[in-house]
């Protein structure tokens, strides 16, 4: 099964330029009618509470809540003591997308979900607190098909089809080694950043140095190379931490996938560059509201295809390539996440299946 991603290409922003394009070429007579399905599902942590499981119209997996609509998919991952609540709230920056600006104006549409989003990222009053949040909307406007998908944080939101899998989300984490060298060069006085919790919170690790000061994980070179490859062999000490902090999924940098923290007055805190809240930490990183990303990927009108938006407990768990066999097999989201085994997290996934008839 193939695997792509969505295209970032330099703007002079933090945020970049996100490109939007078709999936792939339709074939064959253009057929004007689809059926679509939504559904979601989750599975809270023992590590969190357990009792809530529903609130109105929206599910409740530990800190994940989500949910779906007719045509809308949507997962917010909260974190810190009021992370549910965070949570629940950030569901609300649910987008409106009108089908007839969308045929007419694609940069338009995208613009004015942007704004739609920050807006509701400016009034979040969560100092300690935030939530991720992944939204796709599935829109049809006569023969053509769009998925519009927003991105804040590192929750997750693929496209499934044939045999591809297509990102089309961007983990907003200090371990993306592109945002960050944007941040360090637009935002004034950026912070440094250090690998996981280590010596910078409640782990105790000796460094490569021998000492319990915070791993560093970029200096003025970019990626500090030896902290890298001190932090990427560990798991010859620690068997269960091989290949990251949590996910089973390898990455080409030795750098990545070790839940990176913004060092914040010698403690570390959120591995989130960009939530709905953690109103303090973003005071003081000053990484900018319209640190969003919003993609508009066009569905050829004959194919059957599957959206999914999930949070890090499932992606942590499932490669790619896991999820897209296993979401291609599966008839709905529940099936979906019940084939995932000794989760690590909160897991919560919505999903969509649009085929032609």
């Amino acid at each position: 099964m193939l695997e792509d991603e969505v295209q970032i290409l330099e703007n002079g922003t933090i945020n970049g330029h996100v490109c939007h394009s078709l999936l792939s070429p339709t074939v064959g007579p253009v057929r004007t009618r689809h059926r679509v399905r939504t559904s979601s599902a989750g599975r809270g942590h023992r590590k969190h509470q357990q009792d809530v499981v529903q609130l109105g119209p929206y599910g409740v997996a530990g800190q994940d809540v989500f949910g779906h609509d007719s045509t809308s998919i949507f997962v917010a991952d909260g974190h810190g003591k009021e992370g549910m609540h965070a949570a629940h709230c950030a569901i609300r920056l649910r987008p409106t997308i009108d089908p007839l600006e969308l045929d007419r104006d694609i940069k338009g549409v995208e613009n004015s979900v942007r704004a739609q989003i920050m807006e509701g990222l400016s009034v979040a009053d969560f100092d300690y607190s935030g939530a991720t949040f992944v939204n796709m909307t599935f829109v049809v406007c006569g023969s053509r098909r769009w998925s519009v998908t927003v991105n804040v944080g590192d929750s997750e939101a693929l496209l499934i089809y044939k045999n591809r899998v297509h990102t089309c989300s961007v983990a907003h984490n200090w371990d993306n080694q592109k945002l960050y060298s944007r941040y360090v060069r637009l935002v004034p006085a950026p912070k440094v950043v250090c690998y996981n919790r280590w010596n910078a919170s409640k782990y105790r690790l000796r460094n490569a140095d021998g000492a319990y000061r915070p791993i560093m994980m970029y200096d003025s070179a970019g990626v500090n190379q030896k902290n890298a490859l001190f932090v990427s062999t560990l798991w010859k000490r620690y068997p269960e931490i091989r290949g990251g902090t949590q996910s089973v999924r390898a990455f080409e940098s030795p750098h990545e996938n070790w839940g990176s923290c913004v060092l914040l007055n010698g403690r570390a805190r959120g591995q989130n560059m960009c939530t709905f809240g953690d109103c303090h930490e973003r005071s003081q990183t000053r990484v900018p509201m319209d640190m969003v990303h919003v993609y508009i990927h066009e569905i050829p009108a004959n194919e059957t295809v599957i959206g999914l938006v999930q949070s890090d407990g499932i992606s942590n768990a499932f490669s790619l390539q896991d999820c897209g066999k296993t979401a291609w097999s599966s008839t709905n989201a529940e099936q979906y996440i019940s084939q995932i085994l000794n989760a690590r997290d909160d897991m919560s996934v919505a999903m969509y299946i649009s085929e032609p008839v």
